[in-house]
């Protein structure tokens, strides 16, 4: 992890000590986004929650989920094609689960019961503080006017985990739940990506731009302990005030 940090940080210092500087330009502005991310998690978590010493069979599966950002971004311009940026953002992700228990054990011999769960379908909603840092470059002579393209390093701190399932009973009764405090969760306080994207910057005025953004990002640490590395996808529109 600190060897990607150092390379971003490296990869900062020489676009700007190999260009001539100019007087530097500054933005604030708000960001508001969605997000479609792969956590590869949480599904295998329902064998917790599923009688599954009483069935021979279990089986769970997950797949990705939409998600909201929202939050602040402060930019930099450091040259006329290059400029960096730094935010707080407040990012809730999400990942659909679902798993199920079959053919009842022989020796299970007590009636259905309404309050044993053997079908659970729904989300995992994970919410986060991420800080984005990137390195802009423009194509245009200004950089806070026109398309860019970035590389970004996100540090995502965990907030909160919180689960909503439907679930079935065995006597085929239906129902809901939203606490799973029992269930153990990884040993996790922070989730690294490193990404690429692009964006184009519409002036309002002098002093004010438009900017949606497109990003792709890979996780340098998963989840679990031998798990997959999570993916984001972020589309993202920032409202600047230019200074």
């Amino acid at each position: 992890m600190k060897t990607y940090s150092l390379l971003f940080l490296l990869m900062c210092f020489f676009a700007v000590s190999s260009i001539q500087a100019q007087e530097a330009k500054s933005g604030a502005g708000i960001i508001l986004g969605a997000n479609y991310s792969d956590l590869n998690y949480g599904s295998e978590f329902l064998s917790q929650l599923l009688p599954v010493d009483d069935y021979l069979s279990f089986t769970s599966g997950g797949d990705a989920d939409y998600g909201f950002d929202i939050g602040l971004n402060y930019q930099l311009a450091i040259s006329s094609r290059f400029s960096t940026s730094i935010g707080m953002v407040y990012s809730s992700l999400q990942y659909q689960i679902e798993g199920s228990v079959s053919e009842r054990d022989p020796s299970v011999t007590r009636p259905p019961s309404s309050d044993i769960p053997i079908e659970a379908e729904g989300a995992v909603n994970y919410t986060f503080l991420n800080i984005p840092l990137t390195l802009d470059y423009s194509f245009n002579q200004n950089p806070n006017k026109g398309l860019y393209v970035f590389a970004s390093f996100n540090a995502m701190l965990r907030l909160n985990t919180k689960w909503n399932l439907d679930l079935t009973y065995e006597d085929f009764s239906e129902g809901e739940e939203d606490d799973m405090a029992g269930i153990l969760e990884p040993d996790y306080n922070a989730l690294w990506f490193v990404g690429l994207g692009a964006g184009y910057h519409i002036p309002l005025n002098e002093q004010m731009s438009l900017t949606p953004s497109l990003g792709f990002k890979y996780g340098l640490n998963p989840l679990v302990d031998g798990g997959l590395e999570p993916t984001l996808i972020n589309l993202d529109v920032t409202f600047y005030r230019w200074f």
